[in-house]
């Protein structure tokens, strides 16, 4: 997995908030954009396919926002980010969430850095599974790289 790649993963694990926001900007910004208005003249001319549906009146505006949303790319990065993240939340095992609680969401300010956050696992895993287990800097970091890969398959995010 690329820095980049990680990067970006990790905003999305840690600056939540900032992509709903995104994405409702982006629902107002698709909202009221002017769509493409065919001129009357052109419209009713007799040159035009007869397969084509004149779509008019027909459609609701709720309708017609969804299939603006359904079109654009990246609404539905966004909407994906949004949506499927807290999912992700959900699914993670003790000792990712862990890595989840310390190092994205801060809960504790001190203890941020990768040896620190091993430690709070490896005391963890010893309380529930065996007092020899030890858990280094190297098996959190490839905890969190599988981590982020499954973020990465939940929100559609593709790896370089």
């Amino acid at each position: 997995m690329h820095k980049a790649d990680i990067e970006k993963l990790e905003d999305m694990l840690i600056n939540h908030e900032k992509y709903k926001k995104l994405l409702r900007f982006r629902e107002m910004e698709l909202e009221y954009t002017q769509s493409e208005n065919i001129p009357d003249h052109k419209n009713n001319s007799d040159q035009q396919d007869p397969r084509t549906i004149k779509a008019g009146s027909n459609t609701s505006t709720v309708e017609q926002k969804v299939i603006k949303w359904e079109k654009d790319l990246q609404y539905q990065t966004l909407y994906s980010i949004v949506c499927n993240t807290p999912k992700f939340i959900q699914s993670l095992s003790e000792y990712e969430h862990i890595i989840y609680e310390y190092r994205y969401r801060k809960a504790n300010p001190i203890i941020t850095e990768w040896d620190d956050i091993a430690a709070v696992i490896e005391s963890e895993a010893q309380r529930i599974e065996k007092p020899d287990v030890t858990v280094g800097r190297t098996k959190t970091l490839n905890m969190r790289e599988s981590m982020l890969k499954r973020l990465a398959d939940y929100t559609g995010y593709t790896l370089m």
